[in-house]
């Protein structure tokens, strides 16, 4: 049983995110059978990362989401109509910014059907800070797909921290940007990051929300994986109509605030941890990374781990 604990505890019972065994054991990986942990490791840095090879106990978000200890309190956030986390099997409590009504009437227009797994949400957040809605702390704070739509990252690393307790974990799925529709965009850079915190961005910037309306790759992760990407539309002109719809969108962000929900962030692996190092090491966030496990082939998705720590 994984005790909540404090960084040393968490680091003392988390799967590593390589593990020789697993690497070299694995039934897809036989031909690494002869190599010993020393050149299994160099072989994962030189090719097996590249090429989503399992090397560690964590190969699914389902071994990800086995990783809270039993009983263990647990804010899941933006859990929408299918959380990770089901009461009462475990002690786990909703927020999303949309009522547990909204949220079945979203869930039904999307599927054309009569939707049941829709949570009682316990926090419906509608823009203000975590500690103001939430009244009390959680050992484990649980994300999926959340935190790249953030438009302002450092908030809410702040909102996150508002709400663990001090021996606490934030787990979080993440797109891996290589993997999905952000395949040709650059990785989000610590610049970017800080701007927004700067600026204290309640939206995403304009420059985002075009990019997602009108030059993303495709979103299937298999084809990624073969190297087959796609157009990438950044290099092809406009045309016909979207002429009419990129002007009418530049003109709908000058005149409103409304929010578009977006990827304000893109991430992999590699850049995730050096973002985030920079973050705590800037002491923008008390968040720390402690976990990173990589993306496996023919997933969009890595898992990352993160613990209160001092710099």
């Amino acid at each position: 049983m994984v005790s909540k604990g404090s960084l040393g505890n968490w680091d003392d019972v988390l799967p590593v995110p390589f593990n020789y065994g697993i690497y070299v054991g694995h039934p897809e990986s036989q031909d690494l059978a002869v190599l010993d942990e020393g050149e299994a490791l160099r072989h994962y840095e030189d090719y097996g990362r590249t090429e989503g090879r399992a090397c560690s106990e964590i190969k699914s978000r389902m071994d990800f989401i086995g990783l809270p200890p039993p009983g263990a309190s647990i804010l899941e956030i933006g859990p929408f109509f299918s959380p990770a986390f089901r009461r009462p099997e475990a002690n786990v409590s909703y927020l999303d910014c949309l009522s547990t009504e909204a949220m079945k009437t979203r869930a039904e227009a999307l599927s054309n059907e009569v939707v049941d797994t829709v949570p009682e949400i316990d926090y419906v957040w509608t823009g203000q800070r975590y500690s103001e809605l939430v009244d009390r702390k959680f050992s484990v704070v649980y994300s999926s797909h959340n935190i790249e739509h953030q438009p302002c990252l450092v908030t809410h690393l702040r909102d996150l921290e508002s709400v663990l307790e001090e021996d606490g974990a934030v787990f979080l799925v993440v797109p891996d940007k290589r993997y999905c529709f952000d395949h040709f965009f650059p990785e989000t850079g610590l610049p970017e990051v800080v701007e927004a915190w700067v600026e204290q961005k309640k939206k995403h910037r304009l420059s985002d929300i075009l990019d997602h309306l009108f030059f993303t790759a495709h979103n299937d992760p298999v084809r990624h994986w073969l190297g087959d990407h796609g157009a990438n539309r950044n290099l092809l002109p406009l045309e016909g109509e979207r002429h009419v719809s990129f002007l009418a969108e530049v003109e709908r962000y000058r005149a409103t605030d409304e929010y578009t929900d977006v990827h304000a962030w893109k991430f992999t692996p590699a850049s995730f941890r050096v973002l985030f190092e920079n973050l705590f090491n800037l002491k923008l966030t008390k968040l720390r990374v402690l976990r990173v496990y990589p993306t496996v082939k023919n997933s969009n998705e890595f898992y990352a781990v993160l613990v209160p720590g001092c710099a």
